[in-house]
């Protein structure tokens, strides 16, 4: 560990900035190199009379510099007033858990100053995932890298998902068949990737694994949740719920990193495997698994399939529009008017479509729901009753002539 000091033989404060790999102690640093350290930061000075607090609330495995050092500041300078022995080493996990923290943090910042964003890293610069993996402070021994390619719907929703709906994303790694659930017992961390629209294999996350839990109504939980996708875990006999969390490693590279997956058929590497030697290809400047925005409501023409996918920033917006909607069916050339209004409103209205193809409407059970395309013909006020969004129902069907015969509506 490098530190300098001050004529008085003070050690200097080191500003984040400046903070290099050489100042930081190691894993198995003593309490004494612990305690010089923490001085290298003054807390006081950066957080004032809430110093305190940030020290509270601190999170020792997360990605907050000067939250991280204020902790090991405010714990150093306890133990020094409180004028007892040097503490043995059970009594400071915490601290050195904050200290393992920043150094992956200024080990990844380092790397992002060596790797340049959104090329093609050439030939006279060759990074691999696991040389990212040790600088961050994962165990290769302990790890699993697994590559989601769920099927159908889910499947195409799956990369997004990752970005912007964890519940969705945990439901479906944290359940494995036997042999991989076998191969996950006997490891601590999992990396996922997951398959982005051109192709590409991008990092998901890091993950952590806390727990292992034998219980089936967890699966039948996460089931309900998968269903919405058609799409049922194939666990074991006896199915274990992997408690998997997002830790704070390679955080930065999450939906940037793009390796290079030669074998697509075997999906599960160890992570020190020689045959799982993973080159970085490139590192986006943005993330690739966060979702376009969604389009203006007078833009939207969405197709039946793209009812079960859409993004979750997606959902949560249609699920404030109360609107007056129009399903045009292609083997017909005929319309059908609806609207939405009351819980979830637009959303509700079409999730029904998206699980049963005709929402139990009369004229549009006998037909194909791949035939269907969804559009907006009106968004009301979020305060519109339901006796004013089924009024502006009606005018619609009367101006675009939709009642059956010739069209799909049963009644005006």
């Amino acid at each position: 560990m490098n530190l300098e000091y001050d004529s008085n033989g003070n050690i200097l404060l080191i500003p984040n900035e400046d903070l290099l790999l050489e100042n930081i102690p190691g894993d198995d640093c003593s309490f004494a190199e612990y305690f010089k350290f923490a001085h290298t930061f003054d807390g006081y000075e950066v957080f004032g009379d809430d110093a305190f607090t940030v020290c509270n609330r601190c999170d020792v495995e997360g990605n907050d510099l000067s939250s991280l050092r204020n902790f090991l500041f405010i714990k150093a300078r306890g133990w020094r007033h409180s004028g007892g022995p040097e503490p043995n080493n059970d009594e400071w996990n915490a601290e050195r858990c904050a200290i393992r923290s920043i150094r992956r943090i200024v080990s990844e910042r380092n790397l992002m100053s060596t790797v340049q964003d959104d090329i093609p890293l050439d030939d006279g610069f060759r990074l691999t995932l696991q040389s990212l993996l040790e600088q961050s402070g994962v165990d290769l021994s302990d790890a699993l890298i697994m590559r989601h390619t769920p099927p159908g719907a889910l499947g195409i929703a799956y990369p997004s998902l990752a970005a912007t709906n964890h519940e969705v994303f945990h439901a479906y790694q944290s359940i494995q068949g036997p042999a991989y659930e076998k191969r996950l017992k006997q490891k601590g961390w999992l990396i996922s990737f997951v398959v982005d629209a051109a192709g590409q294999t991008v990092l998901a996350g890091v993950f952590r694994k806390e727990n292992e839990i034998l219980d089936s109504s967890k699966i039948e939980a996460a089931n309900r949740v998968l269903s919405r996708f058609a799409f049922q875990s194939t666990a074991a006999e006896t199915p274990i719920w992997f408690e998997l969390s997002l830790s704070g490693h390679l955080s930065k590279f999450r939906g940037r990193l793009v390796v290079e997956w030669h074998n697509h058929i075997s999906w599960c590497r160890d992570a020190d495997s020689p045959k799982s030697v993973f080159e970085v290809t490139s590192i986006s400047p943005e993330s690739l698994l966060v979702p376009p925005k969604l389009p203006h409501w007078r833009s939207i023409i969405w197709k039946w399939d793209d009812l079960k996918t859409l993004p979750q920033s997606w959902r949560i917006a249609i699920s404030q529009w109360r609107a007056i909607y129009l399903i045009h069916d292609s083997s017909t050339n005929k319309n059908y008017v609806g609207s939405a209004y009351g819980s979830d409103n637009l959303l509700a209205r079409w999730e029904g479509y998206a699980k049963s193809g005709n929402n139990d409407n009369k004229h549009l059970k006998p037909l194909d729901p791949s035939g269907f395309s969804f559009s907006i013909l009106e968004v009301l006020s979020h305060t519109a009753t339901e006796s004013e969004v089924t009024t502006r129902e009606s005018t619609w069907k009367k101006r675009l002539h939709t009642l059956y015969p010739n069209g799909l509506n049963g009644n005006a």
